[in-house]
């Protein structure tokens, strides 16, 4: 009798129970939310004293303290969200600036959403659970984020430091969407537009020219069939 009341309680456990498309974006911009924070501290972006430790996924983490850029963060990571959820942006890019307002280093998160669940009605983005083999759960991605958060901690330790200037006019960090083709980036107050000058394509072709030399390394990925995501870092001088 027991072990029949153990089975059934792993059953009706919300966190093993299969998510929607909309439920797995939404534990993504968790993570993204946390990596961000956690980036902004390891790479002293800030002072450590403007941040507080949390637990998250069973890693120690820093998350900002300063409201506003707390507030600016949260607020991107909705609007990047629903861009996901609709399939409207491939790539979310985590910029790190110079004291002279160039992009210095990318954190490039990659999606890939392998059903095309995203372009399917509204109803089954939203309430119907993913149906596949091992398809993800909370329980699933805990150990996924855990990893991918001790991997980004130990190389953003590794790289080397930042240039930057407490006498910058400008932010030190930005977010940018990389849309899968040609078209307008979303348009949202709380988003930063793009500016040319930081994409992958303008990039590309001042390293084509010569002008910029970029480093690439390629951390571990999410590979669940669903919305899989690598996360690459790219440093540039």
């Amino acid at each position: 009798m027991p072990r029949s009341s153990s089975r059934s309680n792993r059953a009706t456990d919300p966190n093993t129970l299969p998510l929607s498309f909309e439920q797995l974006v939404t534990q993504y911009i968790d993570f993204l939310e946390t990596a961000i924070h956690t980036l902004l501290y390891v790479r002293q972006v800030y002072p450590s004293e403007l941040f507080l430790r949390r637990q998250r996924w069973g890693v120690v983490v820093q998350m900002a303290r300063h409201e506003g850029v707390r507030a600016w963060v949260g607020k991107s990571l909705e609007v990047i969200g629903k861009q996901l959820i609709e399939g409207n942006a491939r790539t979310v890019v985590l910029i790190f600036m110079s004291a002279e307002g160039f992009p210095s280093e990318r954190w490039l998160f990659q999606f890939d959403d392998v059903d095309q669940i995203s372009k399917s009605s509204d109803e089954r983005r939203k309430t119907d659970p993913i149906r596949k083999p091992n398809a993800p759960t909370k329980s699933t991605l805990e150990p996924v984020f855990r990893r991918l958060l001790l991997q980004m901690i130990a190389t953003g330790g590794a790289l080397s430091p930042l240039n930057l200037s407490d006498e910058s006019t400008h932010a030190p960090f930005t977010l940018l969407l990389e849309d899968p083709a040609p078209g307008p980036h979303p348009s949202d107050d709380d988003l930063t537009p793009a500016l040319e000058r930081f994409t992958s394509n303008s990039i590309g072709q001042r390293i084509r020219e010569g002008e910029l030399k970029q480093t690439t390394l390629a951390l571990s990925e999410i590979e669940n069939g669903v919305l899989d995501m690598e996360i690459v870092v790219q440093t540039l001088q």
